[in-house]
């Protein structure tokens, strides 16, 4: 097989899977962002990365909240990812909360049960015979006050006698993903109340975007391979992507990814993908699901670093968490025109849950144009984080610990001088490794490529190929790594 000059080539084989060895050190870590409830942190805490370890942790940002509800639908998962919160503030001057109306209309003759699901989260409310209007209305803002975890506060519309607000927990556009249903299943249907209806609004009004670049500089030192970025605003993925490509680089070797969440038609999912070319980003979709966007973003983000945490080398598959079943049964091209626009696919089941079916990222060209899919699948950069890992772990021990950096040919007898070709030696070794764990093929051509220089006198520049393994195909990525000397 040759190497072309594109790094970017595609290599299909099959790859044998006997030998998987996650790397026990590395520590995979999920960024959170969100907004937290109105008034419930201070603002000294807002844009700094904290860690979440329990339900109680998660409370603090307000039940119920954008962030709250996200952190505590990952912490269902029970995954030795480590969960981060970072508390964002919408400061814009027009920020307003989104709301709902419900207009009850009409008086029961034949008493009963309204289910309303808020973020898919069932709010029963019983309506006896005869109960008035008013009533009725204020049995509604009981119902919901009583469920802490609903994104959502009910009050009495002061204009309207027959109405109840719902308003958001905290201010931004993100609030005007809440959905509100009612009596979505059979045995919803067959209790309901005779003589009494309702009229119900999509949540609308909140306005206000957060800004996310100014919180960089307080990931500080930590290593967070994956972000959550449950908003779908251009410019804030572009700042992201620009903090993922300063993380990609050779010097800095801290590459992450990040997920978002979508669960609007298959046209406006399209219109989304085509102006997508990411290699960090994937955007999952569960079309016409009553879960909210950011929450799909969560689940997502947190099924596939789990995955990523068990063995980067497979395939994803199972259940995910917490998000409800939308629409189903595709056609074959329409899955295929979303696959290749950059998509996500997933089984909506009969019994309301949702299983992976494609994941990919919405990398799909090249900067000049080309057709290319090298950075198809989040698996690939995952790979990468660990063969960086490993690397950064060998080269920050002895003999490169303090070490007196010196070419091939030198005649040294100082007990620190270190060599390129020892240096290749220890890179050779952790090729072996990778093999085994089934994460490259080709060893041969990998060891072929592989070039270990001293490019200043305290570092080590690592340059090589790596056929990294996905679920499908091989990905031939040129892998730079650049180690200072302690």
């Amino acid at each position: 097989m040759g190497i072309g000059s594109n790094i970017g080539g595609t290599f299909v084989e099959a790859t044998p899977t006997k030998y998987k060895t996650v790397s026990k050190d590395f520590v995979r870590k999920i960024l959170v962002y969100g907004e937290p409830s109105s008034d419930s942190i201070s603002s000294e805490f807002l844009g700094i990365p904290k860690r979440v370890i329990t339900k109680t942790d998660a409370s603090k940002y307000g039940s119920g909240s954008h962030l709250e509800s996200m952190l505590s639908n990952m912490l269902g998962y029970k995954s030795n990812v480590e969960i981060y919160a970072c508390p964002l503030e919408v400061t814009d001057i027009n920020a307003s909360v989104s709301t709902s109306n419900i207009t009850v209309i009409g008086v029961p003759t034949k008493s009963g049960v309204e289910a309303f699901y808020i973020n898919g989260i069932r709010v029963p409310v019983s309506i006896p015979a005869s109960l008035t209007i008013e009533a009725i209305r204020d049995a509604i803002i009981s119902a919901v006050a009583s469920i802490k975890e609903l994104p959502v506060i009910a009050m009495k519309n002061d204009t309207d006698i027959t109405g109840v607000i719902l308003k958001s927990k905290w201010k931004g556009l993100s609030a005007n993903e809440i959905t509100i249903k009612q009596n979505i299943n059979d045995a919803d249907l067959m209790g309901l109340p005779i003589g009494t209806t309702f009229d119900i609004t999509d949540f609308s009004g909140g306005l206000g975007l957060p800004i996310i670049e100014d919180t960089f500089n307080n990931w500080g030192s930590t290593y967070f391979t994956m972000v959550c970025l449950p908003y779908l605003d251009d410019t804030l993925i572009d700042s992201l992507t620009d903090m993922a490509n300063i993380k990609w680089s050779p010097k800095v070797n801290m590459a992450f990814q990040f997920v978002g969440g979508y669960n609007g038609d298959k046209t406006s999912y399209l219109e989304k993908l085509n102006k997508l070319n990411n290699k960090f980003f994937t955007l999952g979709w569960v079309e016409g699901s009553s879960t909210p966007s950011y929450l799909i973003a969560s689940s997502f983000s947190m099924f596939i670093e789990d995955s990523h945490l068990v063995d980067p080398a497979i395939a994803y598959y199972g259940i995910i968490n917490d998000i409800e079943a939308g629409v189903h049964n595709m056609q074959i091209e329409e899955k295929e025109q979303i696959v290749l626009a950059g998509g996500c696919l997933v089984n909506s089941n009969e019994d309301g849950t949702v299983s992976f079916q494609k994941i990919v990222t919405t990398y799909k060209k090249t900067e000049s144009g080309e057709s290319d899919d090298v950075y198809k699948y989040p698996q690939t950069l995952a790979k990468v984080q660990v063969c960086v890992f490993d690397l950064k772990v060998a080269f920050n021990n002895p003999p490169f610990v303090k070490a007196v950096l010196v070419e091939n040919n030198s005649l040294t007898t100082n007990p620190r001088a270190v060599k390129p070709d020892q240096a290749k030696l220890t890179v050779t070794s952790l090729i072996d490794k990778w093999g085994y764990s089934a994460y490259t093929n080709y060893k041969t051509e990998t060891l072929n490529s592989l070039k270990v220089t001293i490019p200043k006198p305290d570092g080590i520049l690592v340059e090589v190929l790596l056929f990294l393994t996905s679920p499908l195909e091989e990905k031939a990525i040129k892998l730079e790594f650049t180690n200072e000397v302690l």
